[in-house]
């Protein structure tokens, strides 16, 4: 997941480092006001985006140093934006690894992420999806309600609440 912020650039910053590492990626996009294509990914000048040594919300100190400070200084002050595009490339996204997902119909039938089928006719509320970093900032839990479909013993979802 990430959060984005907006200027001219759309900013996106990933929510959760990999593997407890402090690194994250920051990928900006042109928006309207840059007189370019919407959306294209920007991969070099001082927009870009790039590897961040730290998140900007855990560690605001050191991102503001190492990341901020270090970008302005190096392509704003120097003009040496080459030299920062090697030392802190914008990912292509080449390596990118699509999220599993997961779906159900009917009443309910569901794939888990591991790609398991299944038919559950329980009543009651129960969570569907859970995700539990060792961080709890980034946790994700679904949660459904599943109730009787006119008097069988069959249930269909009737909410849903995250």
């Amino acid at each position: 997941r990430f959060n984005w912020q907006f200027s001219e650039y759309l900013c996106f910053i990933q929510r959760s480092p990999a593997n407890g590492a402090t690194a994250v990626q920051q990928c900006c996009y042109s928006s309207w006001s840059t007189g370019g294509v919407f959306g294209a990914l920007v991969t070099s000048g001082i927009d870009k985006g790039s590897m961040l040594l730290y998140h900007p919300r855990r560690n605001p100190d050191l991102y503001k140093k190492y990341d901020l400070d270090f970008k302005d200084k190096c392509c704003g002050v120097a003009k040496m934006c080459t030299l920062y595009d090697q030392r802190r490339p914008s990912d292509n996204c080449f390596s990118y690894k699509q999220p599993a997902w997961t779906w159900g119909w009917g009443d309910p039938h569901i794939t888990t992420l591991d790609g398991r089928t299944y038919t559950f006719n329980g009543w009651g509320e129960y969570i569907i999806l859970q995700y539990l970093p060792s961080n709890m900032e980034d946790s994700f839990t679904l949660q459904g309600r599943m109730v009787p479909v006119n008097m069988t013993s069959a249930t269909q979802y009737s909410a849903f609440a995250f």
